[in-house]
C-alpha cells in the first residue's frame, strides 16, 4: 500500500452542518391599485383647493366691481329737475306750530 492511500476506515466522517435555509425575502411592492387609489385623493383635493381658490378669486373681484359702480344718473338735467320739483311740492306754513306737539309731548315725559 501507498502511504499517500488512506485505508477505507468504517468510521463516519464528519458531515459539515446543515445550514438553514436562508428565508427568501419577499418582494414587498405596494399595491398598485392602492398607490393609485391615493394620487386620485390627492388630485381630488388639490382640484378641490384650485376651485376654490377661483370661485374666491371671482367672487372678490366681483364684489369689488359692484361696489365701486355706482348707478350713473341718467342727466345731470333731469335729476335737478326732479331735486326742484320735490322742493316746490313741499309746503312749509308754519314752523313753531309743527313743533308744538313734539315739545308738549316731551315735556309729558
Amino acid at each position: 500500500m501507498d502511504p499517500n492511500q488512506t485505508q477505507p476506515t468504517n468510521q463516519p466522517t464528519p458531515t459539515p452542518a446543515a445550514q438553514p435555509a436562508t428565508p427568501a425575502t419577499p418582494n414587498v411592492t405596494p399595491d398598485s391599485a392602492s398607490g393609485s387609489k391615493m394620487m386620485w385623493i390627492v388630485l381630488a383635493i388639490l382640484a378641490l383647493l384650485i376651485a376654490s381658490g377661483v370661485v374666491g378669486y371671482l367672487y372678490i373681484s366681483g364684489s369689488n366691481k359692484s361696489a365701486g359702480e355706482t348707478s350713473q344718473p341718467a342727466t345731470q338735467a333731469s335729476k335737478a329737475e326732479d331735486l326742484q320739483s320735490e322742493l316746490d311740492s313741499i309746503q312749509i306754513e308754519d314752523v313753531e306750530r309743527e313743533f308744538v306737539q313734539v315739545d308738549s309731548d316731551l315735556q309729558n315725559l
